[in-house]
């Protein structure tokens, strides 16, 4: 032993104690030990230099060895240099970096073609329960995504299918978790038991080799390449292994989510606690596998899944957004942020606003039945929508205290889009309309009541967004049956577009329809608007001047005829 070896013995119980295990440092730095003493180093502090030679890669050392033990000596380089008993800290610049392994993700046609063979074996011939082992165990391993040697060592005890749930002693990172089972995948464990109680009532684990004992990771590592290669003869050349059922499942979950929706900030969290990670970046690990698949799985979206454009963008901000969140806690995962913005945002289609004319208008509000209290309601609702412009969200978030129709100026503040708020002045008429509906429905309500709320149960709920889609559509049925120029499909928005190119036909100026819209840009108010009515005004002379134009009329021929008497009118000859 040298005179460092008291000073080994105490940095691995220290790591102990921060939850290493002791065999993670007490190989490398016994053999530290060791080399010390052989090399008779014994002064105090030690010198990096002393050590060199010992981290020097071996000829026999794969590089993934060679890192950990070099690792090893700069951690205990550190824990000398803390208590002044070393002359600096071991550099790892000169220790190549290992590349990490780039998992097989398996695709749900291999995954199943592995199962169906592992259904099929004949197992270890002096143990009757090893093909249902193999059947078992690599199912249970995707299904639970554990670690191979969790999925080896569980014990008896520690499942339970009649609650569906798996406990997971201690693993690398020092975490027992509790991990719920799928209904099929404790349904099979359930019945594999039922057969391996009574083969080996004795053993305490769940797997157990001819001696009871667990089944060492090799012979699980051999039984899957012997399943790999009869289900994939031809691709022998790929490298798979018993963990890529791991990673396989730490994608899929994350690719449910997406294709869910759900929010991947707050949803990693759980995923990292059900795979028995220790920290963000193991399981930020994961997402590196993404960035590849992502743009396929976008399109297959739009195909299969009838995503729209905007849907689509949606979707693609949202997953760049986590990236960046990952990358700000997480460096490694910059790589994949950067490709991330490599896919391209889809230009949407453009769209023609669909608006009605007032002649139409004036047939949708005569629709309302006003002798009934909900018609009267009903009828304010749509005045105010189409005098306002108001987005259908802005109309259901009127309060009280939001109508001004008491002194001169007679405006409602409309809460748009970011919680901006715009003045919108009101018509006379409409005005006189909001008299009576108050003096009607809100008697004795406070300020802070919503303007227009169904009854429910004796109590005032704000309306929804569905309650006027429906009567919006059943008013523009009726409407159209007794005036055609009424929209096949009428929708809330529609009033917005109708109110806004009314006004824009009536010569209000852009800027000032712009704010009135509540608009951030005023190239919104002119894509919608102004173009829109650029296209009409172009339609509308193309069909009223069609049979007029000679320039349009299809009776025109322009076709050369090579005639001689033609050829001499051109040339003067006659």
């Amino acid at each position: 032993m040298s005179s460092y070896h008291d000073q080994i013995e105490a940095m691995i119980s220290y790591k102990e104690s921060l939850g290493y295990t002791r065999r993670t440092y007490a190989c490398y730095l016994n053999d530290l030990d060791s080399y010390l003493t052989e090399t008779g180093v014994d002064e105090q502090p030690l010198s990096v230099y002393d050590i060199m030679p010992w981290c020097v890669q071996r000829s026999t050392e794969k590089p993934e060895s060679y890192r950990r033990r070099a690792t090893a000596a700069r951690e205990f380089t550190k824990y000398l240099y803390a208590m002044g008993l070393c002359d600096g800290i071991l550099s790892m610049d000169s220790v190549p970096r290992v590349r990490r392994y780039t998992p097989y993700i398996f695709t749900d046609a291999e995954l199943l073609a592995l199962f169906q063979k592992s259904d099929n074996q004949k197992g270890d011939p002096s143990n009757p329960l090893s093909p249902d082992i193999i059947t078992t165990v690599y199912r249970l391993i995707y299904f639970c995504g554990l670690r191979p040697n969790e999925g080896r060592e569980i014990r008896r005890n520690d499942i339970d299918t009649d609650n569906r749930t798996l406990f997971i002693r201690e693993n690398k990172t020092h975490k027992e978790r509790l991990i719920p089972m799928a209904e099929d995948v404790a349904k099979l464990c359930s019945g594999y038991i039922s057969k391996r109680d009574i083969l080996f009532p004795d053993s305490e684990y769940l797997f157990p080799s001819p001696d009871g004992s667990p089944y060492p990771a090799k012979w699980l590592t051999r039984h899957f390449l012997y399943l790999w290669r009869q289900a994939y003869p031809q691709d022998q050349h790929k490298r798979v292994r018993v963990y890529d059922l791991r990673h396989r499942f730490a994608t899929a979950v994350l690719m449910d989510w997406l294709d869910r929706g759900e929010d991947l900030y707050t949803a990693l969290p759980y995923l990292s606690a059900y795979m028995g990670h220790s920290d963000f970046r193991d399981t930020a690990y994961y997402i590196h596998l993404l960035p590849e698949r992502l743009e396929k799985y976008l399109e297959r979206m739009e195909t299969e899944g009838n995503w729209s454009v905007s849907s689509r963008n949606q979707r693609l901000a949202a997953i760049r957004r986590f990236y960046r969140y990952a990358a700000e806690r997480n460096p490694s995962v910059m790589s994949c942020y950067q490709e991330m913005a490599l896919i391209p945002v889809k230009k949407e289609a453009e769209h023609e606003i669909e608006f009605f004319s007032e002649k139409a208008l004036e047939a949708i509000l005569a629709v309302p039945d006003i002798s009934s209290k909900k018609g009267r309601r009903d009828l304010v609702f749509m005045i105010l929508l189409y005098d306002t412009g108001a987005r259908i969200q802005e109309m259901l978030d009127l309060c009280l205290n939001d109508l001004h129709i008491s002194s001169d100026e007679k405006y409602v503040v409309l809460t748009g889009k970011g919680g901006k708020t715009r003045l919108v002045p009101l018509m006379q008429k409409t005005v006189e309309h909001l008299h009576k509906y108050l003096a009607e429905f809100h008697q004795a309500s406070d300020g802070n009541s919503f303007l227009f709320y169904v009854d429910r149960k004796g109590c005032r709920n704000q309306m929804s967004q569905d309650n006027v889609s429906k009567f919006i559509k059943k008013f523009g049925v009726q409407a159209k049956e007794k005036c055609p120029d009424v929209p096949e499909h009428l929708y809330v928005h529609m009033f917005r577009h109708s109110r806004a190119m009314h006004l824009y036909r009536s010569g209000m100026p852009m800027p000032l329809l712009s704010e009135w819209l509540g608009h951030v840009q005023m190239e919104t108010t002119i894509k919608y608007y102004a173009n829109a009515d650029i296209r009409m005004k172009q339609e509308a002379i193309e069909k009223a001047t069609s049979d007029l134009n000679p320039i349009l009329s299809s009776q025109i021929d322009f076709t050369f005829k090579d005639d001689e008497e033609t050829l001499k009118k051109l040339y003067g000859l006659m």
